[in-house]
């Protein structure tokens, strides 16, 4: 794998969570759903090892990724991380945060058209949400 960028995040037990990001293959360019072949995820309990997302969980392309950038300019404000925006958007379902007090990964891998595959790989703590 060429590059994966590692983004801290927080979860809630039983709470399904959208995850974003600006996503660039290893050559740097900013993808497109044209650019790429496949997105799988998995989501990890780093605690007991277990997958609550088996791995190589398929995403559909064109409804994670934008052709362009979404978000900028505080448009969206779940995008706060600067003003340039987003280009990856998936909602990870509440079955994938099923204990608190442990930490998860969330690993997206995305197969480019040419080139490396890379990946995005979120990770923190899951809390109770009462």
């Amino acid at each position: 794998m060429a590059r994966a960028t590692t983004n801290p995040a927080q979860f809630i037990k039983d709470t399904g969570k959208t995850l974003l990001g600006r996503v660039e293959n290893p050559a740097g360019a900013v993808i497109t759903q044209a650019g790429l072949t496949a997105i799988t995820y998995s989501v990890k309990n780093l605690t007991s090892e277990a997958f609550t997302i088996a791995a190589g969980t398929a995403i559909t392309i064109s409804a994670a990724v934008f052709d362009s950038l979404q978000g900028a300019n505080n448009a969206d404000a779940r995008w706060n991380a600067d003003s340039v925006g987003y280009n990856f958007r998936f909602e990870v379902p509440a079955t994938a945060f099923l204990t608190a007090g442990v930490n998860y990964l969330v690993d997206f891998r995305f197969d480019p058209t040419s080139g490396e595959n890379f990946a995005l790989l979120f990770k923190g703590p899951c809390v109770d949400g009462t």
